[in-house]
């Protein structure tokens, strides 16, 4: 998100500029080889505290 000269300042601009940690939580194991590789059927769901955060 771009900010201009003149811009104001809203809740909703400040709270998308904190950082946030997002932490994984694995449902059931894989097996296979460790490699860097995707894992078949796996889903990632992020909740945000802004509408269309991107």
């Amino acid at each position: 998100m771009a900010y201009a000269a003149g811009d104001r300042m809203t809740a909703g601009r400040t709270n998308r500029l904190q950082p946030k940690q997002y932490y994984a939580i694995g449902s059931g194991t894989v097996a296979g080889a460790a490699t860097n590789a995707d894992v078949p059927s796996a889903t990632v769901t992020f909740t945000t505290e802004a509408a269309n955060a991107t």
